[in-house]
């Protein structure tokens, strides 16, 4: 970051100009001068080796350099400055990974099961033309007792058989391993009895198809491989070190001997060929002792190559044994025979499990000695890398990203992810021992495919592992959790934005790079463990050079950007969240939960109190948020919860004006003694503003029936000063927002006080924005766009660029144009054409449709994101009795007349149907009646005018006819036997 210079260009950055011998030419005058230059010496120094400056680029240059604040540049400062640059343009030094490669929670699909598992497999399906689908299949559990379940791909449950011996029908089995053959549908079981016995899986059903018996030894290790048009294979390992091969070919038919459908053939007769559907290749011993885990090795020799390993006895004694004299735990053996490949590895203990990456022929071990090995293939001497810091057995190993990241888990179900690159450790997982029985051995499995890991011992635990984003349906995220905090550097012109997750993340906007990280910029210490804490409240000095960042347990640190380090840590109080902050010149102003304004000095040098000066207290309730103006003399407004809106002097910390956000035409009176009066009575702790959901909008308050709405004090979210409007009664100044929607305006001039009040929202209303603000005379409602799927948090608008950049609870930041078309999304891997500095996007540009608001949002906004354009509608003509479909053109969307979708015709009669479409002498209409508005009162004041509700209806003036005056002669006629009563003749009212 510090070698992005604001104003000068690319060619003028320091570190991309000078070379070796400029770098020492550039010592060589500092140390000629004490190792400082002044800042006019700098200048002609820079002019000398070919870099010329404006006045204002060479003080932006001045400002990132020097960091001490002084008329001097230190030869420290420069070399600092070189290094971050060289640092900046390393593009591996950017694709640090936000998330942890396993960040998502535990999902549980198999509740606690009666027998323990052991295996876990994926049955992919495989149609008659011989294709595989990944995507759709079955999975496998198997346990020692032999009980086989089958279940759906939502873990929904399929099958349930079990595996006995095939010739001792009354004994119990003991499984050591099983797998699936999924092109010939069936399933391979090896158990303590020496056979393999192979189970029919065809239509819900679970069969003994073919038992190889007679074996020499148990069969510990088995994997399997097929492919379309080559013949399946399965290679086995036994508990003295022998590695066999079966090649099955089920198109051979053999001769049936007897009634039973279950055919039984020994191990000599597959070896000599007598059963022709079988072959099998006998390697012989290849390891001393059991085999633990045997995998094809792709890509290794002509012919393909395996990989099987063992552990050593340890009942034999290995001290004081020579290399020569030790024997071999690993081995990598063509499939061929003879064999033209035979790599023996050399391994303390032995090996329990190993990875193997054909891309690069990365091989991973582990074993008893808790110690994970990188091997290169053709240099088994010795491992490449050792990677230390298990504390157990290691049992399980798999590669991800072309063996960029190492997954290796022990027997304590602690999961270690490491970085094979940097050769360090990135995680420590281990909620898997927490969840899992203790003392039972847990099974994993990898799948590929969807990138997850399955864990499984008494339960089945499913988690994702660094799972890529779908940029069909999303661009990705910027932070891991809630974005709180956006800002925007005019002296470096980069983003920086703060979140829930502790991190700060410096942002090249205009070509969507991550400049900086800083993970876990607040913690604390809670039960022994240090954890992070969310981040409230951020700001810059008046130089851009610092950064100043609240947290939720009251803590402030200052940043120095360049240098990426904190320089100072202060508290305003323990366990209180820091809502607002701001850098006055050298004073810090921090307010919170803690009710009152606190006071530092920038610098702890001259720091009179390292505690805070606490400015008087005009709030009675936590303090939400908070604003300075622009304007002299300086103004600070803050409001609570309660809803106190309390202007304050900067010079002098002292308030002149408090108003009530309910009542805003009455002035409260300013308290200059702290009393009783001053606390309201709080009926219940409420969470922090910033702890609501990502999929709710951020409440404050609990959602209480509408008849008790005006018992409620109105609080104001967010304050906003209009930084170009003079400080005079009758300008309004002051923004602030309701949590109900409505936006009060207000002058902060002494003789000001409440101006009016409008509409910012449309939640409440059903339909377009437009409805919502159609009666509003002022301000006139500009645009209307959806633009993050959770409550927005934050925005920031780039004038000289005429960009927009919005912040959301659901964790991410978007760039848009002021006329609402989609830029793009910072941290995503879909990038866009590079942002110009000083000029907005053209009408040329690429822009694009949000793809996770595509299918969701309103008529109004897929308008606005169209660019003011219609949702592409394809048109037809009639040529020759076809409908022949036009090509339009529509926001980048191109389709040509002769890809167009051919559709029947519609018999229609020409012309609409008349009125009246009903029969009205069979049916009667209902007589139409007037549809009255809602009226809806306000409540929240004490008082409001009725006239501005009340309804009107036009006034139809009667026809003048003769049937009316034959009405009135006939109603003059008729006589009544007795007056209704209170009626009286003139006679009776007259005087008597």
């Amino acid at each position: 970051m510090a070698g992005r210079l604001s104003a000068a260009g690319a060619d003028k950055e320091i570190h991309r100009f000078v070379a070796c011998e400029q770098i020492d030419r550039l010592h060589g005058e500092f140390r000629a001068r004490d190792n400082r230059l002044t800042l006019v010496e700098l200048r002609e120094l820079l002019a000398g080796i070919g870099l010329h400056y404006t006045d204002e680029q060479f003080r932006t240059l001045c400002l990132q350099i020097n960091t001490d604040h002084d008329e001097y540049c230190q030869w420290d400062e420069l070399l600092s400055y070189l290094i971050l640059g060289f640092q900046d343009d390393d593009p591996l030094a950017v694709k640090q990974s936000l998330d942890p490669p396993i960040a998502g929670d535990l999902c549980l699909k198999l509740r606690r099961q009666v027998y323990n598992i052991v295996k876990v497999d994926f049955c992919p399906m495989v149609y008659y033309d011989g294709s595989i689908s990944w995507s759709q299949g079955h999975w496998i559990t198997t346990s020692r007792e032999g009980v086989i379940q089958f279940w759906t791909e939502d873990w929904k449950p399929a099958l349930i058989a079990r595996s006995v011996p095939s010739n001792l029908k009354r004994s119990k089995t003991w499984v050591l391993d099983t797998v699936p053959l999924p092109d010939l549908s069936m399933f391979c079981v090896a158990g303590l009895e020496t056979e393999l016995r192979l189970y029919n899986v065809v239509a819900a059903c679970f069969t003994l198809k073919l038992v190889i018996e007679r074996l020499p030894q148990s069969i510990s290790a088995m994997a399997y491989r097929f492919e379309r048009g080559e013949p399946s294979r399965l290679i086995t390992g036994d508990y003295t070190g022998h590695i066999r091969m079966f090649v099955f070919y089920p198109d051979r038919k053999t001769t049936s001997t007897g009634k039973s459908t279950v055919t039984r053939v020994t191990l000599q007769e597959v070896l000599h060929g007598k059963y022709p559907p079988v072959e099998c290749i006998d390697y012989g011993r290849v390891l001393p002792d059991i085999v633990r885990a045997v995998q094809f090795a792709e890509g290794v020799g002509n012919g393909g190559a395996f990989i099987a390993c063992a552990e050593e006895d340890p009942l034999v004694a290995t001290r004081g044994r020579s290399r020569s004299q030790s024997v071999c735990s690993m081995v990598i053996h063509s499939l061929v025979a003879p064999p033209r490949i035979v790599t023996k590895f050399i391994v303390p203990r032995g090996v329990t499990c190993f990875a193997f990456e054909s891309s690069n022929e990365l091989l991973v071990s582990g074993g008893p000695d808790c110690d994970l090995r990188l091997w290169d293939i053709h240099r088994p001497d010795k491992p490449s890398v050792t990677l230390m810091g298990h504390t157990s057995s290691i049992t399980f190993i798999f590669l991800q990203d072309a063996g960029t990241k190492i997954y290796s888990m022990d027997q304590k179900k602690i999961i270690k992810v490491w970085d094979v690159r940097n050769r360090v450790l990135l995680q420590t997982f281990s909620q898997f021992s927490t969840v899992l029985v203790k003392g039972v051995p847990a099974c994993a499995y990898y799948n590929t495919r969807e990138r997850e890991l399955v864990v499984a011992s008494n339960k089945l635990f499913v988690t994702a592992c660094c799972p890529e984003i779908d940029l069909d349906c999303t661009d990705g995220e910027s932070h891991t959790k809630p974005v709180s905090v956006l800002l925007y550097n005019e002296l470096y012109q980069l983003v920086v934005s703060c979140g829930f997750d502790s991190f700060i993340i410096v942002w090249d906007h205009r070509a969507n790079r991550r400049m900086t990280i800083i993970t876990e910029a607040h913690t604390q210490v809670r039960n022994g463990v240090v954890e992070p804490v969310e981040i409230t409240a951020a700001c810059f000095d008046d130089k851009q050079q610092m950064l100043l960042t609240g947290a939720r347990n009251g803590s402030l640190k200052i940043w120095n950007i360049s240098g990426r380090t904190c320089m100072r840590t202060i508290k305003i109080e323990e366990d209180c969240e820091v809502t607002a902050v701001f850098w006055q010149a050298n004073r810090i102003l921090a307010m919170g939960w803690n009710n009152r304004v606190v006071e530092f000095a920038a610098f702890a040098d001259n720091d009179e109190y390292p505690r805070g000066l606490q400015w008087r207290k005009q709030h009675p309730d936590d303090i939400l948020c908070a604003t300075i103006s622009g304007s002299v003399p300086g103004v600070m407004a803050t409001c609570s919860y309660a809803g106190e809106l309390v202007f304050w002097m900067l010079e002098t910390g002292q308030p002149y004006r408090r108003y009530n956000a309910t009542s805003p035409h009455i002035r409260l009176p300013i308290l200059f003694r702290e009393g009783a009066n001053l606390e309201p009575p709080k009926p219940a702790a409420r969470r922090s503003l910033f702890q609501a959901s990502s999929d709710q909008r951020r409440l404050t308050r609990i959602v209480m029936p509408f008849r008790l709405e005006q018992m409620r004090q109105l609080t104001i979210q967010a304050l906003l000063f209009l930084s170009t409007r003079p400080m005079l009664p009758e300008y309004g100044t002051l923004f602030g927002s309701l949590d109900k929607g409505m936006v009060q305006v207000w002058s902060h001039h002494p003789d000001g006080g409440f101006m009016g009040q409008f509409n910012g929202i449309h939640m409440a209303v059903q339909g377009r924005a437009k409805r919502s603000v159609k009666a509003q005379p002022k301000p006139w409602l500009v645009n209307s766009y959806q633009a993050h799927r959770a409550c927005v948090t934050g925005l920031c608008y780039l004038d000289a660029t005429g960009l927009l950049l919005s912040c959301s609870s659901d964790r991410t930041i978007r760039l848009w144009t002021l006329g609402g078309r989609y830029i793009g999304l910072l941290g995503s891997p879909v990038n866009w054409q590079p942002l110009s500095t000083t000029a907005p996007p053209s009408e040329e540009y690429h822009f694009r449709i949000p793809p996770d608001l595509q299918r969701e949002v309103s008529f109004t906004t897929m308008k606005v994101l169209r660019g003011g354009k219609d949702t592409p509608r394809a048109r037809t003509s009639r040529r020759g009795g076809d409908a022949v479909a036009a090509s339009t053109v529509v926001g980048g969307i191109i389709g040509s007349s002769d890809r167009t979708k051919h559709l029947p015709t519609i018999e229609t009669y020409g012309k609409a149907p008349e009125e009246p479409i009903l029969n009205t002498t069979v049916l009667k209409l209902p007589t139409k009646e007037p549809m009255l508005r809602m009226i809806k009162l306000e409540q929240a004041y004490p008082s409001l005018p009725l006239y501005g509700h009340m309804v009107q209806f036009l006034i139809k003036p009667l026809k003048y006819s003769e049937d009316i005056e034959t009405i009135l002669e006939r109603t003059k006629a008729l006589q009544f036997k007795e007056a209704p009563d209170g009626c009286n003749t003139e006679q009776e009212e007259g005087p008597q």
